[in-house]
């Protein structure tokens, strides 16, 4: 991925730029960012996978270290400035940019389906493209001449495509270095047609001792996501199975716990069983979905009433008459 400063984009690029910034000083106020304050800088990302837009990342560094930042596409043609917001002093939206079921929906507008199937079906060209759906969400992506993501970390995972073939959708996994101290693990998946459903990432530590697998990744709630699971989040090379979410959990006897778990889009590792005192009473209407079990509440022992005792008797002493 190239990332250029103002004076290294294209003539034409830069003309575009100059020209639309004060759409997309408007775009970015409605985000609660104030180009006209602070000292913003700005770099290009050469995106291949979009060619009629210009990725932009806008930042702004404070002197206690903590940084603003956003992401603006801009069209090389007609259309509107759109904006990404991915950090506030360090801080980030409620939903990450990453996980925003909304950046899905624009990154699919702004990359043509074929050139998106082109690329997924490229054994050189699927970490481009999922490189690019990183840098459209803040990130600064390095992908050197072995098309490769230099992590510069040992332990972290080695780029990798897994493909579904009987239903034909793709999970891209592949790690970038976010600072000097941690390193980040993306999780990036697609349909049959190349278009992102999820996407999700885990920050780890420089030389952590734990094993790294891929994080899991949150579907956005399309029709073809609501009816088919996320494909499995570990990489090629784990050994752990993963449970579809809609899978029925067989009961366990001596550890019967009843707690209530709706179906939901997040696909992880198998959840532990939860303690032998942790049970939770579960009502009639939540034992009709398959897989659980209603266990009656056990009837209370039986109670006998025992009278209060009788008072003991009292005996009036008359007072002595006055003197």
């Amino acid at each position: 991925m190239q990332h250029l400063d103002p004076q290294e984009m294209s003539a034409a690029d830069r003309a575009t730029v100059q020209a639309r910034h004060s759409e997309i000083m408007e775009s970015a106020e409605i985000y609660g960012y104030n180009l006209m304050a602070g000292n913003w800088t700005y770099r290009q990302t050469v995106c291949s996978p979009m060619p009629d837009t210009i990725l932009l990342h806008y930042s702004e560094r404070f002197s206690d270290g903590t940084e603003s930042l956003f992401t603006a596409l801009v069209p090389r043609g007609q259309g509107r400035v759109r904006v990404v917001p991915v950090l506030y002093r360090n801080a980030t939206p409620f939903v990450p940019a990453p996980r925003n079921p909304r950046n899905y929906a624009l990154f699919n507008s702004l990359v043509p389906q074929n050139i998106a199937a082109e690329h997924l079906a490229s054994s050189r060209n699927w970490i481009e493209l999922s490189a690019c759906y990183a840098e459209l969400t803040g990130a600064d992506i390095t992908i050197p001449a072995g098309e490769s993501v230099m992590t510069g970390v040992a332990g972290a995972p080695t780029a990798t495509i897994q493909v579904d073939p009987k239903r034909k959708t793709s999970l891209v996994t592949f790690a970038d270095r976010q600072s000097e101290r941690t390193f980040r693990v993306w999780s990036i998946s697609y349909n049959r047609e190349g278009r992102v459903t999820a996407a999700g990432t885990e920050v780890y530590p420089v030389n952590s001792s734990n094993p790294v697998t891929a994080p899991s990744v949150m579907a956005a709630q399309t029709p073809e996501t609501e009816s088919k699971p996320v494909p499995p989040s570990q990489p090629a090379e784990a050994s752990v199975p993963v449970r579809p979410a809609t899978e029925p959990q067989p009961a366990t006897p001596a550890k019967a716990s009843t707690m209530a778990a709706k179906t939901s889009p997040i696909v992880s590792a198998p959840e532990q069983e939860a303690p032998a005192k942790a049970v939770a009473q579960a009502s009639p209407s939540e034992t009709t979905e398959p897989g659980w079990k209603f266990i009656p509440q056990a009837p209370q022992p039986p109670s006998k009433f025992i009278p209060d005792a009788p008072q003991p008797p009292s005996k009036i002493v008359p007072q002595p008459p006055n003197q």
